[in-house]
């Protein structure tokens, strides 16, 4: 139900995963949960959002498709890592005309996406990405390889974020739709293609 928290138990999850809205999924202290995607259809993690939504220390590695999808939002993702994912590590997505309002931003801090085909990608929504590190993004396509999309009037904004080692660019904003991003303290670092 809306606002409560499961805590999940040290282990290994195959499938793919849903957290409804105003749900919180944590780790339970000092356990690993690794989350398994075996979809390429479904992400190995769909969180709705919610102004109580957090997702912490949490796993998920090795998923055919997305890793995780936030989508409306707001939700809160702390201590998150996303690894092999084969299409994005996470995608932040949101239409509709409430996607606008400061109060849809949701905050990811901390977090670790690699190896994946397509880092972050946010589309549409409102988030903001503290710290953490995008980094050695596989391209496997001509839409893949690259660090952080925005796109599709996403607002974005990176405070003390590392992007690197990307295949493709490092930042890519596509402009449309007023979509907007503001970078402070990131270091977009050897990436193929351009920086930003």
């Amino acid at each position: 139900q809306g606002g409560d928290c499961v805590v999940a138990e040290g282990a290994t999850y195959h499938g793919s995963f849903t957290v409804p809205t105003d749900v919180s999924l944590v780790a339970s202290a000092g356990a690993t949960v690794l989350l398994v995607g075996d979809s390429a259809e479904e992400p190995a993690l769909r969180v709705m959002g919610g102004p109580r939504s957090t997702i912490r220390d949490i796993k998920v590695a090795s998923a055919l498709g997305v890793g995780i999808v936030v989508d409306p939002g707001p939700a809160f993702l702390v201590a998150v890592s996303v690894t092999k994912a084969g299409r994005s590590g996470l995608l932040a997505s949101c239409t509709g005309d409430e996607c606008a309002a400061d109060a849809m931003e949701s905050q990811f801090t901390d977090l670790e996406i690699a190896q994946c085909g397509l880092g972050l990608w946010i589309a549409g929504a409102r988030a903001s990405v503290h710290g953490g590190r995008i980094a050695e993004g596989q391209a496997q396509s001509l839409t893949t390889g690259h660090g952080v999309i925005a796109s599709h009037g996403a607002v974005a904004t990176l405070d003390g974020t590392v992007i690197e080692d990307n295949q493709e660019l490092g930042v890519l904003v596509d402009g449309a739709a007023g979509t907007r991003a503001v970078l402070s303290n990131v270091k977009v670092l050897r990436n193929l293609g351009r920086g930003v």
